[in-house]
C-alpha cells in the first residue's frame, strides 16, 4: 500500500503516468488501476485484495448433502448390516465397461 501511496502522490502531484509507471516498474494498465481504485475508493481501495474466487462451480449445495445423508441414513436403517462408511474404489483400466 506504501509503493501505491507514493505513486498516487506523485501522480497528484503533476506526474506523467508512463514516467510515473516506469520508475515504479508496473504496466500503465496496472498504474490506472490504482488510480481508477484510489478515485473510487479512496486511500481503502489501495489495499492487497483477496484473490480467492467469489463462486465454487463444483461446490456441492446444501440441499444436496441433506439429500446424500439423508439417503445413507435410510440405507444404514433399513439394511443394519451394512453401516459404516460407504467405500469407494477407483476404476482400474480393465474394470471399465468397454
Amino acid at each position: 500500500m506504501d509503493e501505491s501511496m507514493k505513486f498516487v502522490g506523485k501522480f497528484m502531484e503533476g506526474g506523467r503516468m508512463s514516467e510515473l509507471c516506469r520508475a515504479h516498474g508496473i504496466s500503465r494498465k496496472t498504474g490506472y488501476k490504482i488510480m481508477d481504485r484510489y478515485w473510487l475508493e479512496g486511500p481503502a481501495g489501495l489495499t492487497d485484495r483477496s484473490r480467492a474466487r467469489h463462486s465454487h462451480p463444483n461446490a456441492v449445495s446444501d440441499e444436496v448433502k441433506q439429500l446424500i445423508y439423508s439417503s445413507w441414513c435410510f440405507v444404514n436403517m433399513v439394511f443394519p448390516e451394512r453401516s459404516g462408511p460407504i467405500t469407494v474404489r477407483p476404476f482400474r483400466t480393465n474394470d471399465r465397461p468397454r
